[in-house]
């Protein structure tokens, strides 16, 4: 399990936009970035700076198949200027023979699923807020995902896009969300983080054997843009409202094109 700690900041000039990455390892301990030594990655570009919090998970755990952790991201600013800002999971996939994990029709807890290994997610995503939204390209008990979703009435995350990622010789889905609504900087605490993007992960039900000694490694990447001056139209500097999804997308795009997603 990879610890979570403070990595050093690197400066360079244009325009502000910070990524933060955290990787937390379940299983047996191994990163599969070689090249940090360190949980935290933080790269600010201008004077812009925030914190990624997981609530209450735990460093150095164990996860058993079908076991749940607490597992809450969210955003805090921790800097001078209104940020919007946006995170990036990565859910590992593996070729593993997937179990029902409770009795389903004519199927029993711990029956087989499809009767052979196939190259899947392991990890469910759960959030438990009001607004929790399942990702509508998802297939469960294959595929689980759900978020805390936000609106133009609700403070939330807006789901962006999916990809696949292949690093280190390992394969995850990355899901890319943003938040609709600037953080502001200051002493409000309550203006200055969102809120969580999911509450827990479960390791899904598998054959045990078929992931032996293999590290799982699940991913969250955090980004933030300065709030104001992002010249997007429908969206002045004064705005302090929730955004559509449009304008969450917009944004977003010029995340993209800065090349750090």
């Amino acid at each position: 399990m990879i610890g979570m700690k403070k990595h050093k900041k690197i400066l360079l000039a244009a325009v502000g936009l910070l990524t933060v990455m955290v990787l937390v390892s379940l299983g047996l301990t191994m990163s599969f970035l070689t090249d940090v030594e360190v949980a935290d990655n933080i790269i600010t570009i201008g004077n812009v700076n925030l914190k990624l919090d997981e609530g209450a998970f735990e460093d150095s755990k164990v996860i058993a198949a079908g076991g749940v952790l607490p597992k809450a991201p969210k955003i805090i600013n921790t800097g001078s200027r209104d940020e919007f800002v946006f995170m990036r999971v990565a859910v590992p996939k593996k070729n593993v023979t997937l179990l029902y994990e409770q009795n389903e029709g004519t199927h029993k807890t711990g029956e087989k699923i499809d009767g052979y290994p196939k190259i899947t997610e392991i990890f469910k995503v759960i959030a438990d807020g009001s607004n929790k939204t399942d990702i509508s390209d998802n297939d469960p008990p294959d595929v689980v995902f759900s978020y805390n979703k936000g609106s133009t009435s609700a403070d939330g995350w807006v789901y962006l896009k999916k990809d696949t990622l292949t690093e280190g010789g390992k394969e995850f889905d990355t899901y890319y969300f943003g938040y609709n609504k600037r953080l502001i900087s200051g002493s409000d605490a309550a203006k200055a983080e969102s809120v969580t993007l999911f509450d827990k992960i479960q390791l899904k039900s598998f054959i045990d054997e078929q992931l032996k000694d293999v590290t799982v490694d699940v991913g969250i990447k955090a980004y933030g843009i300065q709030a104001d001056e992002l010249n997007i139209d429908g969206l002045n500097d004064s705005f302090r409202g929730n955004l559509n999804d449009t304008q969450v997308g917009k944004v977003f795009e010029i995340v993209e094109r800065k090349q750090v997603i």
